[in-house]
């Protein structure tokens, strides 16, 4: 077949392909915080209730569009403002860094919200360490019994818990394929995301008998997936 010229590559029909830069361990991310500098740095979260299957959590690090003053008319702006030359770059603002990640089925509600504790909770001692003092809003799904749920995870278990914008999920699901591809996503190497990125969906055109990519939630349920886009929706608002 290769002599042959028949043959295709299959990334179109990957969801998400990782490119080596996009996979992080050791002390990668304390170096781009200590880059972008750890008051730039702002947390969101992503919340997929599972009904049938497995919850979902994510905790996602970025820097928000940073405006430099055109010039200093007072002169205690430079204090307010601090250096604008050593602004990052875009280069090091464009990056997204998943540094929690948490999957599995539950038995209650206590059982969800004392992992989603624990994330919260974990996440601040790391950042904290690092001079981040930014704390998560969790975008949840309130789609069927959610609202339900996420109102007690709001009123009783006391979690930053607000619904999600959930509307054009192909589009979303586009812009994160393309932060992935170009190494702007970065993920633990043996985490949820990257597992989940292992999956490959296609379908046969009946008419054309192409293989065309197709996300099909009854094929593939992405539990994590849909956790990531729920967080990324609002950082895209605050950076696009």
């Amino acid at each position: 077949r290769f002599y042959l010229g028949e043959y295709s590559s299959d990334d179109a029909l990957t969801i998400f392909s990782i490119p080596p830069e996009g996979y992080y361990g050791g002390t990668m991310f304390e170096q781009w915080v200590e880059a972008v500098r750890p008051e730039n740095v702002r947390l969101t979260a992503g919340l997929d209730i599972g009904f049938e299957d497995a919850d979902a959590f994510s905790i996602i690090a970025y820097v928000p569009k940073l405006h430099a003053p055109k010039d200093y008319a007072d002169p205690r702006d430079r204090i307010r403002y601090g250096d604008v030359s050593a602004l990052p770059g875009q280069e090091l603002t464009r990056k997204r860094w998943l540094i929690w990640e948490y999957k599995a089925r539950r038995t209650g509600l206590t059982e969800l919200a004392n992992a989603i504790t624990k994330g919260l909770a974990e996440t601040s001692r790391r950042c904290l360490d690092l001079g981040i003092s930014a704390s998560p809003q969790i975008f949840s799904d309130t789609g069927g019994g959610g609202a339900k749920m996420v109102h007690d995870l709001r009123t009783i278990h006391k979690l930053p818990v607000r619904p999600a914008y959930k509307r054009d999920k192909v589009a979303a699901l586009e812009l994160l394929q393309d932060e992935v591809r170009a190494g702007d996503f970065i993920v633990p190497v043996d985490g949820e995301f990257a597992r989940e990125a292992e999956v490959t969906v296609w379908t046969k055109d009946p008419d054309t008998g192409m293989i065309i990519r197709e996300i099909d939630d009854r094929a593939f349920h992405p539990d994590f997936l849909d956790s990531v886009l729920y967080a990324m929706r609002s950082i895209w608002a605050t950076t696009l």
